[in-house]
């Protein structure tokens, strides 16, 4: 998804992201594990953003 950046885009990208960092395929199943778990059990009809605070800058 990301090669039509090209890695000076990439880095471009990851600057612009708080975390800098991008989100991994980890990060996306850990999300997914813990709102299927029973601690997530009270989350109904959020959306949630996994994009390392991108959203809010």
């Amino acid at each position: 998804m990301l090669q039509r950046f090209g890695s000076d885009g990439i880095e471009d990208l990851r600057q612009t992201i708080p975390l800098k960092e991008l989100a991994t395929t980890d990060d996306v199943a850990n999300l997914v594990f813990f709102l299927a778990s029973d601690a997530a059990k009270h989350i109904t009809g959020a959306t949630i953003s996994l994009s390392g605070g991108l959203v809010l800058h």
